[in-house]
């Protein structure tokens, strides 16, 4: 399990709290909507995956104008591409979005990492083998009644033949509810946190 150790919040501003993992235990993937997170590792090491929410002001994928000629060429083949891409979405549950898969990487501690609305706004962490814990700053925390509440996802993968017009492998994310297997729990330590007791 995942325990959470709460030490400060002013809504609508920030929370912080700590996040302290089990060895191999995981946070599945979730996402930050309109939301900045810096995250620093104090102990431990993690496996990330993360990725990029697509914009929707071009059609649905971030496309790069200049690496696709004019735009009357662009319109031509990415207008049929995107097509087929909705009738794909249109056949998957609702809430369905729009990503791009980054590289897997690796972060032990003290690695500092921040994640943007778009930019890594999904991630999942799996502890290694001596477990972890993470310091999490959340410019604005979660707020259910801003529509910044925290969702579940798993990734669907599209055939390797579709174009990667940001260099990066687009999929589709589906949500999915809080899998059964993951437990937060609040914890205690010393002044930190609250709940159960934590040592």
């Amino acid at each position: 399990c995942v325990r959470y150790l709460h030490i400060s919040e002013i809504p609508d501003q920030y929370s912080i709290g700590i996040f302290v993992f089990a060895p191999y235990s995981r946070i599945p993937l979730h996402d930050h909507p309109d939301m900045c997170v810096l995250s620093r590792v104090l102990y431990g090491d993690l496996q990330r995956i993360s990725l990029d929410l697509a914009r929707e002001d071009d059609g649905g994928f971030a496309f790069d104008s200049n690496a696709y000629g004019d735009k009357s060429r662009r319109t031509s083949w990415l207008g049929s591409w995107w097509n087929k891409m909705e009738s794909f979405r249109t056949k998957l549950p609702k809430g369905t979005k729009h990503a791009y898969k980054n590289h897997v990487d690796y972060l032990q501690a003290p690695d500092v990492t921040v994640l943007y609305p778009y930019e890594g706004n999904l991630h999942e962490f799996v502890a290694g083998p001596d477990g972890a814990a993470v310091l999490d700053v959340l410019l604005p925390p979660y707020d259910n009644t801003q529509n910044r509440d925290c969702t579940f996802y798993e990734i669907q993968e599209i055939s390797s033949s579709w174009p990667k017009p940001c260099g990066k492998d687009p999929c589709f994310i589906i949500p999915t509810g809080q899998p059964e297997d993951f437990h937060c729990i609040s914890g205690q330590y010393r002044e930190l946190g609250e709940g159960d007791d934590f040592e």
